[in-house]
């Protein structure tokens, strides 16, 4: 399977464009919601985000392990939220404008994208770093346009992917 790798950040309507595909071509997203210690504690516009998102949330799961990360952290709160992808969801996920602002204080973090439980894209905000697995041939012809400089990996095998348990 054929793999993009890129430590650019997607912007302004590259990134709008890349938020469209990926809400039509997914039936999951993710977001990390991230607090210092045990209390959580958010920022307005996380709690906004939050609030917005509820009537779509598939599941909601406490952990240090998602696509991009897996944490050896153990003294923060991760919580991580899987959502439907749909046209609703669509302005919610437009509203940092770039792909590596999914960082907290700001924002949730770390947004991904998964298709019948796989995750196909992935963000490491904080690191600077996207991975899209791609699936098909559309995937490649309209993704691939919008990432500034990315270079290509292959994935050994479909076990190699980040799998999600969810039901929609």
């Amino acid at each position: 399977m054929k793999t993009l790798y890129s430590e650019q950040d997607v912007q302004g309507t590259d990134y709008k464009k890349l938020m469209e595909y990926a809400v039509k071509t997914s039936d999951a997203f993710m977001l990390v919601y991230f607090s210092f210690g045990r209390r959580r504690k958010y920022s307005s516009t996380v709690k906004q985000i939050k609030k917005a998102l509820k009537p779509y949330r598939i599941k909601e799961r406490y952990d240090t392990q998602w696509p991009s990360t897996t944490s050896m952290d153990i003294d923060n709160t991760y919580v991580i939220e899987v959502y439907r992808s749909n046209v609703e969801t669509l302005d919610i996920l437009c509203e940092p404008r770039s792909l590596f602002s999914w960082l907290n204080p700001t924002f949730p973090e770390d947004i991904a994208f998964f298709h019948r439980n796989r995750c196909w894209f992935l963000t490491c905000a904080h690191e600077h770093f996207l991975r899209v697995f791609l699936r098909s041939q559309e995937d490649e012809e309209i993704v691939r346009p919008l990432l500034a400089k990315c270079e290509e990996e292959t994935v050994r095998s479909s076990a190699d992917l980040y799998c999600e348990e969810y039901d929609v």
